[in-house]
């Protein structure tokens, strides 16, 4: 008889058991409290001053207005909808952010002259790479 344990099967791209989005979307008002409010308000803030360092790289790169309003305009809604969904799913605080260092990063490759572009297209093979590995 062996003694390993008996692991379990995981399914691959699977969420984990929750209660639910649509379980979560119901009780939401039950826990809509004014120190939640005040802790998301607080969350927002910091969120919000995040701009400032995209604005910083924008002006220092000369970026056009229109890429910079649809950079921006993705950042938030990407960690907003995701954030959203996952608060929802779990009932559990997640905050969902994209890093600063990363904005750091691509000012650098701006400010070498490094296309947009190649720099999106970096950041998509790096993520996916992220995906596979996780």
């Amino acid at each position: 008889m062996s003694t390993e344990p008996i692991m379990p099967v995981q399914k691959p791209f699977a969420f984990e058991k929750a209660p639910g989005f649509f379980n979560g979307l119901r009780d939401a008002w039950k826990y809509l409290t004014l120190a939640s409010i005040g802790s998301g308000i607080v969350a927002w803030f910091f969120g919000a001053t995040k701009a400032l360092i995209i604005l910083d790289i924008a002006t220092k790169a000369k970026m056009d207005n229109d890429l910079l309003v649809s950079w921006i305009f993705i950042l938030y809604l990407t960690a907003g909808l995701s954030g959203i969904f996952l608060v929802l799913h779990y009932k559990q605080p997640f905050g969902m952010a994209w890093p600063i260092p990363a904005a750091v990063v691509i000012g650098n490759a701006l400010s070498n002259k490094i296309a947009m572009t190649d720099i999106v297209g970096a950041y998509m093979f790096v993520g996916r790479i992220i995906i596979i590995v996780g």
